[in-house]
């Protein structure tokens, strides 16, 4: 293989055993992706996918696999909101569970993303502008929170008429 598609490639598989297909339970989950970590293969091995609600129950797991070696390096998924208010409380509860969690297991795990999915009321019935101060106001609750600081990503809620409400 040439290097510059491995450097291309290169962690580009997040593992996410805990969610469908695959649905594993958190102890097999977790410790056949501390497996692949040991693998030829792992060049390509991004990080462990993990609720945030599930980050206590992970915390165990966390000096029994990656005291030695590759740390754990994960995708942390938000709970979420079906509204604005809703939203915001899990964004904040989220922040708590991984500011708890790196602090008790730095240096053997590191937070490096964190995803939310977005209720549709940011996209209808509220105008663009509002919903980007939301945005940059959840991410800076996230910032303030994280060290190393992790990205967030948020995904839309859409549905088949999505660009109607977009639009």
């Amino acid at each position: 293989m040439q290097s510059s598609l491995r450097t291309l490639l290169a962690g580009i598989l997040d593992y996410a055993g805990l969610f469908p297909p695959a649905r594993l339970p958190l102890d097999q989950a977790v410790r056949q992706y501390a497996s692949y970590l040991d693998n030829s293969d792992r060049w390509m091995l991004g990080r462990f996918v993990c609720p945030a609600e599930r980050l206590g129950e992970l915390g165990p797991y966390v000096p029994l696999l990656f005291a030695t070696g590759s740390p754990l390096c994960l995708t942390v998924v938000g709970r979420g909101g079906k509204g604005i208010p809703e939203l915001l409380a899990g964004v904040r509860a989220d922040v708590q569970a991984i500011t708890a969690f790196q602090d008790r297991h730095k240096p053997y795990a590191e937070i490096q993303a964190y995803e939310a999915r977005l209720p549709n009321s940011i996209f209808a019935g509220e105008d663009l502008e509002r919903a980007r101060q939301l945005l940059d106001e959840i991410a800076g609750t996230l910032d303030a929170a994280a060290y190393p600081p992790l990205t967030p990503y948020f995904e839309p809620a859409l549905g088949p008429a999505w660009h109607a409400t977009v639009w």
